[in-house]
């Protein structure tokens, strides 16, 4: 009878244990928990948002390019210089066709076309490089040998494209 007892006790004793620490893990537990909602919930709420940009950004680029199909160059330039500032995906194209609205306007503007290129530059990639080289192209009468090989220089120093 005392094994019996003393058994019991020993199992009080470990299932007391056990819920000591339980409680004490208690806070931790709730705490990862609520660490991995929130982080589900901010990686959901950025998603939805960045998605909500492009929507935008690629509504402004729709409008855009109905302008330019419309044979309206210079509808198409405003919401292609919004979109060449901005951060999103849109925006080195935007000023690949930013420059041909403005030399398809019924003044063209080559300055104005070649500013949108180089600013389309700065973009790192194949469209990046292709504005590089396409501002420099118009601007090659214009310019002294070592002033086109200065804004031909980033793609000099790679070795002529992106890698």
């Amino acid at each position: 009878m005392s094994d019996d007892f003393i058994n019991e006790v020993n199992e009080g004793l470990a299932r007391d244990k056990w819920a000591d620490r339980g409680r004490r893990a208690l806070p931790f537990v709730v705490g990862a928990i609520v660490l991995l909602i929130a982080s589900v919930a901010g990686f959901q709420l950025w998603s939805w948002m960045r998605a909500e940009e492009m929507k935008k950004d690629s509504l402004t680029f729709h409008q855009a390019m109905t302008a330019m199909q419309a044979n309206n160059p210079d509808a198409a330039v405003g919401p292609l210089k919004q979109l060449a500032q901005e951060e999103g995906g849109f925006a080195a194209l935007a000023g690949h066709l930013q420059a041909q609205a403005e030399l398809s306007r019924p003044a063209p503007d080559a300055s104005a076309a070649a500013a949108a290129l180089r600013a389309a530059g700065e973009h790192d990639g194949v469209f990046g490089d292709l504005a590089i080289l396409k501002a420099a192209y118009l601007e090659a009468d214009g310019l002294e040998l070592a002033a086109l090989e200065q804004r031909l220089a980033p793609l000099i120093e790679r070795g002529g494209g992106a890698g």
